[in-house]
C-alpha cells in the first residue's frame, strides 16, 4: 500500500495488517507501561513513607532529570550497537531499578537512598525511539506514509496512557504501590518480548559503516604519486589513506537551530505534564476522591488520542512549521478544558516528532 492508497481508519488498519509491523508496534508501547506505574508508585509510597507531597515531587524531578541526561546516551549506544542487543541489557538494569524502588518503599530507607533510585530509574527503554526507527526502515520505499505510521504510533501510545494511567492509580492507591511496581515488570518482559522480532531492526551504525562503499569521490584510486610512495604489496597503506578520507567526510549534526527550537517546546511540555500529574493527585486527594485521579489524567491522554487519529487520517497541506504554529493558539484558547488541550498539545508535539524523531530522547524525561 502506498501513502495515497486508502484513507481514514482503513489506512491505520492496513498499516497494522502488513507482516511483522503489530510486534513492534505492539510491544514497544506495552513497554512503555511502566512509566506510568513507577511515577503512581512513586507519588503515593512517597508520599506515604516521607510524609510530603513536596518529598514525593522532588523525587520525581530527579528522576525525569536523570532521564533527560541519560536518555541520549542509550540512544547513541542503540544506534550504534543494535535495538535487541541494548534494549535487552537496558531492560534488565530497569527491572533491578524498579525492584529497588520497592525495597526503598517498604523498607523505609532514608530520603538519599530514594534519590540514588530515582537516578538509577532514569535508565528505561526508549520504546517510542525504538518504534519510530522501525517505521523508517518498514516504510523505507514510502517516505510519504511516515506521517501515518507516526499518527498510528501515537494512537497507540496515547491508547496505553488512557490504560495505564488509570491503572496504576488504582493499584497504587486501593491495592499497595508495589502492585503498580510488580505490574510495570510484566508490562518490561512482555515488551521486549514482542521486540525480539529483528525484521524491520535498523541496522547498528558500526556494522553499517563498515559495509557501506565510499562515495565515488573518495573511493577513486591513488594517484600515481600515493602509488610509487605507498611499499609495494602493503595493504596497510591504503587503508591508511581510505580511513584518511573517511574521516574528511562532513559530519551531521543534531544540534541545529530547528532541533532547539523543538527542544526547548517539547521540554515545556513535559514539565506542563509532570507537575499536572502531581497537582491532580494532591486536588483529588484534597476533595476525597483519590481514586478518580487516574480517570482524571487519563482524559489528556484521551485528548491526544483523538487528536493523533484525526490527524493522520488524511494529508494536510502546508509546512510543517505552519502547522505547529496553528496549534499554538488552539492550546492556549483551550486551556481550562482537559480533552481539548490534550488534542492541541498533541498537534503541536506532532510537528516535532515528525522533523526530528531523536528530539524524544532529550525531552522525554522531562
Amino acid at each position: 500500500m502506498t501513502s495515497s492508497e486508502g484513507g481514514g481508519l482503513h489506512a491505520y488498519a492496513a498499516l497494522l495488517r502488513r507482516p511483522h509491523v503489530a510486534p513492534f508496534l505492539l510491544g514497544g508501547v506495552i513497554i512503555q507501561f511502566p512509566y506510568a506505574m513507577v511515577n503512581m508508585a512513586l507519588l503515593i509510597g512517597a508520599r506515604d513513607v516521607y510524609g510530603s507531597y513536596s518529598s514525593a515531587g522532588v523525587a520525581t524531578a530527579v528522576m525525569s532529570s536523570a532521564g533527560a541526561v541519560i536518555g541520549p546516551t542509550i540512544g547513541r549506544l542503540i544506534d550504534r550497537h543494535g535495538q535487541s542487543r541494548i534494549a535487552s541489557l537496558v531492560g534488565a538494569f530497569w527491572i533491578a531499578s524498579i525492584l529497588g524502588l520497592g525495597l526503598v518503599l517498604v523498607l523505609g530507607l532514608p530520603y538519599w537512598a530514594l534519590l540514588l533510585v530515582v537516578v538509577m530509574l532514569g535508565v528505561s527503554v526508549p520504546g517510542g525511539s525504538l518504534i519510530r526507527a522501525r517505521w523508517r526502515v518498514a516504510l523505507r520505499s514510502e517516505p510519504g506514509s511516515m506521517p501515518l505510521a507516526l499518527s498510528l504510533t501515537s494512537v497507540a501510545e496515547e491508547s496505553m496512557w488512557v490504560l495505564s494511567t488509570p491503572i496504576a492509580t488504582s493499584l497504587a492507591t486501593l491495592v499497595h504501590p508495589l502492585a503498580a511496581l510488580a505490574f510495570g515488570i510484566g508490562t518490561i518482559l512482555i515488551g521486549l518480548r514482542m521486540l525480539a522480532d529483528r525484521t524491520f531492526q535498523p541496522e547498528p551504525l558500526r556494522a553499517a559503516s563498515r559495509s557501506r562503499p565510499l562515495p565515488l569521490d573518495e573511493a577513486a584510486p591513488p594517484s600515481a604519486e600515493e602509488a610509487d610512495s605507498a611499499p609495494h604489496g602493503d595493504p596497510g597503506a591504503v587503508g591508511a589513506r581510505e580511513g584518511a578520507r573517511r574521516a574528511k567526510a562532513p559530519e551531521e549534526t543534531l544540534w541545529t537551530g530547528t532541533f532547539v527550537v523543538l527542544l526547548a517546546v517539547l521540554v515545556f511540555y513535559g514539565a506542563f505534564q509532570s507537575t499536572t500529574g502531581i497537582a491532580i493527585v494532591a486536588f483529588a486527594q484534597e476533595r476525597g476522591m483519590q481514586a478518580w485521579a487516574g480517570s482524571v489524567s487519563a482524559c489528556f491522554s484521551a485528548g491526544s488520542m483523538i487528536g493523533a487519529l484525526v490527524y493522520g487520517m488524511r494529508r494536510w497541506p502546508g509546512a510543517l512549521w505552519a502547522r505547529g504554529e496553528a496549534g499554538v493558539p488552539y492550546s492556549l484558547a483551550d486551556a481550562c478544558q482537559d480533552h481539548l488541550l490534550g488534542l492541541a498539545i498533541e498537534e503541536s508535539a506532532r510537528t516535532g516528532r515528525e522533523v526530528v524523531t531523536e528530539i524524544e530522547a532529550w525531552a522525554t524525561g522531562v
